[in-house]
C-alpha cells in the first residue's frame, strides 16, 4: 500500500491518538455498514510504535489541504462521500463493536473539521481523521467576549431623576410619619378591664401550654420531618444508583476478561506452528526467492546512509538472510543483462554463507547493465510452488524493463497472470529511487507490500519487514 503520511505519535492528541490504535475496527465497521467508495474517503492506518502510518490503496501522487482549500470539482466529491459517513456516525444505528462509541461522536467530529484532506493527482481525496496537539489547544482556547463600550451621556438624568425621589420621600415622611407640631401628648390612664373568666395559675398554662402546641411550633416540626424523608429519600436513591454502577462495572469488567481470554485463545491458535517434519513429509514447506535489481543505475549515490543504492540494498538482503528459518530454502535472481534475468538456485539453511557471498558478488559492470524486470518476475514463479505451499518473492529494484523484447509488456498484466497461476505466491516490492512506483503493482496484486524507502534505514525495514513470516515457519 502507498504511504500518503506519517505522524510521529506525541504530536497527535491523546484522543486522536487512540482513534489511530483502533482505525482498522473501524474501516471493518464502516465496510459492514457502508459502500466501498465512501468507506475509502479514509486511510489505513498502521503505528511502529514512535509513527502512525497513513496508507492508502491509492497510486500517484498527492497534497495536502484542508476541506476549505479544495476546488469545487474536489470538494463536490468530498462532500458525497463525507455525508454518508457523518449520517451513518450521527444516526443511532448501533455498532456491531461496542467499544468504539466511545469515539462516534470524535470521528465525527474530524469528519466534519476536515484539517487533513489528501488529494490525489486523479482529484480524489483522502481524509485523514487526525488532530494535533497544537489544533486541540487552539480549540479549547477561551476566547472572551468584548466588553461593551461604556455608555456616556446618561449620569445627569440619573442624577436628578434621584434627587427627585429624596424629595417624594421626605414629604411623604414629613406628612404621615412625623408627629404634627404642638400636637399635645397626654397620657389617659384607665382601669384595667375585669376578665369574667377564671384566673389560671402558673402549673394550669404549663399544663395548656403542654397539650396544645403552638401552631408556629408545629409547622416547624412538619417542616423538620418532611427535609428529613427528602434526605433519606436522596440517600436511598444514591446507594441504589451506586449499586447499579458498580454492578455495571463488574459487568463490563467480566465482558472485558472473556474477550481478552477469546483474543489470547484465538492468537495462540494463530500462532501455533505445524511440525518441521510434517511439512517436510508433504512438500509444504515454504521458499523465498530475492530478485535482485543488479542493473547499473542501481549504482547511484543517492542513498543516504550508504555509498549507492547496491550498497544498501547488498547489506540488507545479507542481514535478511540471516534471520530466515533454516528449514527455508532462499533462492536468488540475478536481474541484470538483457534478454533474461539470472537465476542462482536455491539455498539451504546451511548454505547461507554461500548465499551471501554470491549476494556481494552482483556486479552491474557483469552484463550490459539493463534491467530485464518483466523475465525477473517469470523466474521467481518458476521457481516456487505458491499452489500447494506458500511461496514469498521479495523483488529489489530502482526501475521499469529496460529489455527490447520486454520493455513494452505490462507489468501489472505479468503479475495478475502469475497470480492466478500461484494463489499462494506474495511478491513484496522495495522500490528503490523516484521511477520504481510503477511496479507497486505487483505487491498489491499478489498480496505483498509495497515499501518506497528513502535511505538504507528504510531498505533494511522493508526487507526485514518483508521477510518476517519466514522467520519462523515450523517447530521441529
Amino acid at each position: 500500500m502507498l504511504r500518503v503520511k506519517r505522524i510521529k505519535c506525541s504530536e497527535l492528541s491523546p484522543r486522536s491518538g487512540e482513534l489511530c490504535r483502533n482505525f482498522d475496527a473501524w474501516i471493518s465497521e464502516l465496510s459492514l455498514k457502508l459502500d466501498k467508495d465512501c468507506v475509502a474517503l479514509l486511510p489505513r492506518v498502521e503505528s511502529d510504535g514512535e509513527y502512525f502510518n497513513f496508507l492508502t490503496k491509492r497510486e500517484g501522487g498527492c497534497r495536502e489541504f484542508s476541506s476549505k482549500e479544495l476546488n469545487p470539482d474536489q470538494k463536490e466529491e468530498f462532500l458525497k462521500r463525507s455525508t454518508v459517513l457523518l449520517n451513518f456516525l450521527d444516526s443511532k444505528t448501533p455498532l456491531s463493536n461496542p467499544k468504539l462509541e466511545v469515539q462516534r461522536a470524535y470521528l465525527s467530529e474530524l469528519i466534519k473539521s476536515g484539517s487533513h484532506v489528501m488529494v490525489f493527482d486523479r482529484g480524489i481525496p483522502l481524509l485523514l481523521p487526525v488532530e494535533t496537539t497544537q489544533e486541540e489547544s487552539l480549540k479549547k482556547a477561551a476566547v472572551l467576549p468584548p466588553v461593551p463600550p461604556a455608555h456616556r451621556g446618561c449620569l445627569l438624568p440619573f442624577l436628578l431623576g434621584l434627587l427627585g425621589l429624596l424629595l417624594l420621600l421626605a414629604v411623604l415622611w414629613y406628612f404621615f410619619l412625623r408627629p404634627w407640631p404642638f400636637e399635645k401628648n397626654e397620657v389617659t390612664v384607665k382601669d384595667p378591664p375585669v376578665s369574667s373568666e377564671p384566673v389560671k395559675t402558673p402549673a394550669a398554662e404549663q399544663e395548656e401550654e403542654a397539650v396544645v402546641p403552638e401552631p408556629e411550633d408545629a409547622l416547624k416540626q412538619k417542616a423538620l420531618e418532611e427535609e428529613q424523608q427528602r434526605l433519606e429519600a436522596e440517600k436511598l436513591k444514591k446507594q441504589q444508583e451506586e449499586q447499579r454502577v458498580k454492578a455495571e462495572q463488574e459487568r463490563q469488567k467480566k465482558l472485558e476478561a472473556e474477550r481478552k481470554a477469546a483474543e489470547l485463545q484465538k492468537q495462540q491458535a494463530k500462532n501455533a506452528k505445524p511440525k518441521c517434519r510434517v511439512m517436510r513429509e508433504q512438500g509444504t514447506l515454504p521458499k523465498m526467492v530475492i530478485a535482485f535489481d543488479g542493473s547499473q543505475s542501481m549504482l547511484l549515490d543517492d542513498v543516504p546512509g550508504s555509498s549507492s543504492r547496491l550498497a544498501a540494498a547488498k547489506s540488507s538482503a545479507r542481514k535478511l538472510a540471516d534471520h530466515i528459518d533454516k528449514n527455508v530454502e532462499i533462492g536468488l535472481v540475478e536481474i541484470n543483462g538483457c534478454p533474461t534475468a539470472k537465476s542462482r538456485g536455491f539455498y539451504t539453511g546451511i548454505q547461507r554463507s554461500a548465499l551471501k557471498g554470491t549476494i556481494s558478488g552482483i556486479n552491474p559492470m557483469r552484463y550490459d547493465g539493463r534491467t530485464p524486470l518483466i523475465d525477473g518476475l517469470q523466474q521467481i514463479s518458476k521457481m516456487t510452488d505458491g499452489v500447494n505451499a506458500d511461496a514469498v518473492g521479495i523483488l529489489i529494484s530502482d526501475g521499469e524493463d529496460t529489455c527490447p523484447a520486454t520493455a513494452n509488456l505490462d507489468v501489472c498484466q505479468v503479475a495478475r497472470a502469475i497470480h492466478r497461476r500461484q494463489p499462494r505466491l506474495k511478491i513484496h516490492t522495495i522500490l528503490i529511487g523516484e521511477d520504481a512506483s510503477q511496479a507497486a503493482c505487483v505487491a498489491r496484486i499478489t498480496g505483498g507490500k509495497v515499501f518506497s524507502p528513502q535511505n538504507a534505514h528504510e531498505i533494511d525495514a522493508g526487507l526485514q519487514s518483508s521477510g518476517s513470516e519466514m522467520k519462523k515457519v515450523c517447530d521441529e
